[in-house]
């Protein structure tokens, strides 16, 4: 089963929850790796509502805030990049 992952625009303020298979979770991936970078977290944002993105946004790390990762069962675990995420669930 998938864990879910809450990814917030910050230019928007809009969130949106992306769906990763269970087996590919390391909170390294999210707050330091491959998956803390805007690039990666661009496609995932717009794969959340079904768009298969043409084009990339540039390179960083400040656009795209990981709020959460809900898991199958429920539970959630807070990444620690947004101090306001409290507020918000």
């Amino acid at each position: 089963m998938p864990y879910k992952v809450a990814l917030r625009d910050n230019e928007t303020g809009e969130i949106r929850i992306h769906e990763e298979p269970v087996y590919d979770y390391d909170e390294h991936l999210w707050s330091e790796g491959n998956y803390s970078c805007d690039c990666n977290r661009f496609i995932f944002f717009n794969r959340a509502v079904g768009i298969e993105p043409r084009t990339r946004c540039e390179c960083g790390a400040t656009r795209y805030v990981c709020i959460y990762v809900e898991w199958p069962d429920g539970s959630r675990h807070e990444i620690g990049e947004d101090t306001a995420s409290s507020a918000l669930n």
